[in-house]
C-alpha cells in the first residue's frame, strides 16, 4: 500500500461525510458526466442485471456491479483479465478502428487522418473509462504502436514497448510496483518474443484454422511470460487457460463491437431489440462457459508457494532459454543449467532445510487464532466454529510453505522458545502460583485491572488480539503507554509473529 502512495486508513461515520456538489469543469468531471448519461440510458434497456454489469465493466471501466461469485469464476478459469479494461480490450478496439478506417488509406494524407482519429478515439475511450492505471498503460502502449505503424519507422517492437514503459514510469514511477503494470508488460513482451518462435514451429494453410492457432499461440506465449508473476502474487495456475482464451477472446471481440454500437445508438436513438438481445445472449453464454471451466477444479492448481527468489530465478531461466534458442553454445547451455539447478535448490530444497519454528497470533474479529509452526508443519489453536475459508491461514500456509496442518484448543500457558506466555481469557484469572510469565496475551475481553496485573506479574510484553472489545483495547493501550510496557495490538499492527 505504501508503494501505491497509501499510508493511512481513516474510518468515518456517515454523519461525518459531507457531499460537496461540483460542476464538471475538468476532463475527469466531463467523463463522469458522460458515464452517468450512458448509465441512465443503459438502465432503460431490457438487459439483465449481470448483462448490464458486464457492459459497464467492459466499456465504462466500472466493475463494482459484478458479483463476487462471477469474479471468482473468471479468476479460476484464468479469464479475470477481461473484466478490467486493459491491453486486450484496447488492442481489440485498435483492430476495429483500423478495419473501419482502412478506406482512408487510399486517399492523400489518409494515413495521417486515420492516425489522428485512432489516437482521439483511444484517449477519449480512456477518459470515459476513468483513466485507470490499466487503461492509461494500454492506451499509451498501443498509441505508440499505431504511430510507429502509420509512420512506417524501422523500429523494433520491443523498442516501442520499452519507450512506452519509459514514458509511463517517467510520469508515474510508482507504476513499477503495480501488479497490473508488471503483468501486462510481461504478457506483451512475452508475446513479442515467444510467438515468432511458436510461428516457426507449426502453422495451418487454412486461414480460419490458422487464426485460431494464432490465438492459441498468443495465449501460450502470454501465459509463459506472466506465469512466474501469477504464481508469486496469486499462488495459483489455471490449467485450462488456453481453452478459456480460445472461446472467450472471440466472444469478447463480438461483445465489444456490439457493445460499442449499443452505446452509440443508445444516445442517438434507441437500439434495435435484436441488437440488445444478441448482446445479452452472448454475455450469458460467455459467463456459462467460464463457470463451466471454473467448475473443473482438477485443472486448477492452487496454494502454490512461490517467493521472490523463485520469481527472479524463473525469469532468469526464461531469459537464458531465449538466449540459448537464438545462440546454441555450450556456454549458454551451462548458464541455463546452473539457473535450473539453482531453482531446484533454492525453491524446492532450501525452504525445507532452513524453515524455523514460529509463533503467530492472527487477527480475527471476535475470535482468537494462534499458530505454531514447526518447520513445515502448522499447529493451529483456535476458538472458531470451523477453519474452512479462513483467508489469513491460507495465506500464511502458502508463504511458509506449510505441508501439514493440525488443530487444538487454546491453552492457558505456552512455552515460546525461552519465553513463557500466559493467556488471560474472559475469566480474568492470572494469579497462578509458581508461574512468572514474560509475555501476557489478553483475549475475549477479560474484566481485569491491567495496572494491577502489570504490578503483580511484571511482564515484559503484552499482546491482545481482535477478540477483545475496542473500548478495552483503547484503555489497555493507555495503561501500557503510561507503564512503559511494550505491547502489540493486532487490530492496528496486524498479526504478531515471532520466529525462534
Amino acid at each position: 500500500m505504501k508503494r501505491q502512495g497509501i499510508f493511512y486508513q481513516v474510518f468515518l461515520k456517515d454523519q461525518a461525510i459531507l457531499a460537496i456538489p461540483q460542476s464538471p469543469k475538468t476532463i475527469t468531471g466531463y467523463a463522469e458526466t458522460i458515464r452517468e448519461v450512458l448509465h441512465k440510458h443503459l438502465e432503460q434497456l431490457p438487459f439483465k442485471v449481470i448483462e448490464r454489469a458486464f457492459i459497464k465493466a467492459l466499456l465504462l471501466g466500472q466493475r463494482q456491479d459484478i458479483s463476487s461469485n462471477v469474479y471468482e469464476a473468471y479468476k479460476k478459469a484464468g479469464a479475470v483479465h477481461i473484466l478490467a479494461i486493459s491491453g486486450l480490450h484496447i488492442g481489440i478496439l485498435l483492430l476495429i478502428l483500423q478495419f473501419i478506417l482502412k478506406p482512408l488509406l487510399y486517399f492523400r494524407h489518409g494515413k495521417f487522418v486515420s492516425l489522428v482519429i485512432i489516437l482521439c478515439v483511444l484517449w477519449s475511450f480512456a477518459i470515459i473509462a476513468g483513466l485507470s492505471p490499466s487503461v492509461v498503460r494500454a492506451v499509451t502502449m498501443f498509441s505508440l504502436f499505431a504511430i510507429v505503424k502509420v509512420l512506417k519507422r524501422s523500429s523494433n517492437t520491443i523498442n516501442t514497448l520499452a519507450v512506452s514503459v519509459f514514458i509511463l514510469l517517467l510520469a508515474r514511477p510508482g507504476f513499477c510496483f503495480d501488479v497490473g503494470f508488471q503483468l501486462s508488460y510481461a504478457a506483451v513482451a512475452s508475446i513479442i518474443i515467444i510467438k515468432p518462435i511458436l510461428d516457426s514451429w507449426w502453422h495451418f494453410k487454412n486461414r480460419i484454422f490458422n487464426w485460431f492457432l494464432d490465438l492459441l499461440k498468443v495465449s501460450i506465449a502470454a501465459q509463459i511470460g506472466v506465469l512466474p508473476l501469477s504464481l508469486y502474487y496469486f499462488h495459483q495456475f489455471p490449467g485450462l487457460f488456453f481453452v478459456t482464451n480460445m472461446v472467450v477472446v472471440p466472444f469478447l471481440i463480438i461483445i465489444l463491437c456490439l457493445g460499442i454500437a449499443t452505446l452509440i445508438l443508445v444516445v442517438i436513438h434507441k437500439p434495435q431489440e435484436f441488437l440488445v438481445n444478441s448482446l445479452g445472449r452472448l454475455i450469458q453464454f460467455m459467463n456459462r462457459f467460464v463457470e463451466w471451466i471454473a467448475s473443473k477444479e482438477t485443472f486448477l492448481f492452487e496454494q502454490i508457494s512461490f517467493d521472490l527468489t523463485a520469481l527472479v530465478i524463473s525469469y532468469l531461466i526464461l531469459f537464458w532459454v531465449g538466449i540459448f534458442y537464438h545462440k546454441k553454445t555450450f556456454k549458454n547451455l551451462m548458464i541455463l543449467g546452473v539457473c535450473i539447478l539453482n531453482f531446484q535448490v533454492f525453491v524446492q530444497q532450501l525452504p525445507a532445510l532452513t524453515s524455523k519454528n514460529s509463533f503467530v497470533v492472527f487477527h480475527k474479529t471476535r475470535h482468537s487464532v494462534f499458530g505454531f509452526q514447526f518447520n513445515q508443519r502448522l499447529e493451529i489453536h483456535h476458538d472458531l466454529d470451523a477453519l474452512n475459508n479462513q483467508r489469513m491461514l491460507e495465506d500464511y500456509k502458502i508463504g511458509a510453505a506449510i505441508k501439514t496442518q493440525s488443530t487444538d484448543s487454546i491453552q492457558r500457558l505456552y512455552k515460546i522458545d525461552d519465553k513463557l506466555l500466559l493467556v488471560v481469557d474472559s475469566l480474568g484469572i492470572y494469579n497462578i502460583k509458581s508461574v512468572n510469565p514474560q509475555w501476557v496475551l489478553l483475549r475475549q475481553s477479560p474484566k481485569i485491572n491491567l495496572n494491577r496485573l502489570i504490578d503483580s506479574l511484571q511482564p515484559e510484553f503484552i499482546i491482545w488480539d481482535g477478540s477483545n472489545y475496542k473500548t478495552y483495547q483503547e484503555r489497555w493501550k493507555k495503561t501500557c503507554t503510561t507503564k512503559n510496557i511494550r505491547f502489540h495490538q493486532t487490530s492496528e499492527k496486524g498479526a504478531f509473529l515471532v520466529r525462534y
